[in-house]
């Protein structure tokens, strides 16, 4: 004699059917949404190493304008050069090809910029603009603005 199963116990086990199924549903949505934020959280971080890298460099290209300045006489031959595998070169990024380093005349030194010691001094004012680029397409531009002085010391 085979056992019967009653209606009630049918009805149960397709309830628990469905509820499992649904259950398995809700976690495999769960995963995946897991793995999908985690996927962009690491490309966050990527691009924001990339963009620190890109504009370090750039500031490294700005170090560089300021050391020809500063030489007697001053050097300002293009700069066009690699630092850490990405790109520098002395020019704005309006422009496509590296620019000599740019004499804006002589005068007192910009507001802000040096200080005044007194007469005596002449003032030679250079703009370095730096504009650094990456082979993942991250750009980084920089300018300053150089006060070379020259003469005798004046003031007190």
């Amino acid at each position: 004699m085979t056992p019967r199963i009653h209606s009630r116990e049918k009805a149960q086990r397709g309830v628990t059917v469905i509820v499992t199924v649904v259950l398995l549903l809700l976690m495999s949505i769960l995963v995946l949404s897991s793995i999908t934020h985690s996927g962009d959280e690491s490309s966050a971080g990527a691009r924001a190493r990339a963009t620190a890298r890109v504009l370090h460099a750039a500031d490294g290209g700005l170090q560089m304008g300021i050391a020809h300045i500063v030489r007697e006489p001053p050097n300002t031959a293009a700069i066009d050069t690699n630092i850490a595998g990405i790109g520098i070169q002395s020019r704005t990024r309006a422009q496509t090809t590296a620019q000599t380093l740019n004499s804006l005349g002589t005068g007192p030194p910009p507001e802000g910029y040096s200080l005044n010691t007194g007469s005596g001094y002449s003032s030679e004012i250079f703009g370095i603009d730096i504009t650094s680029l990456s082979n993942a397409g991250s750009t980084a531009e920089v300018q300053g603005k150089v006060s070379r002085f020259t003469g005798a010391p004046g003031g007190y």
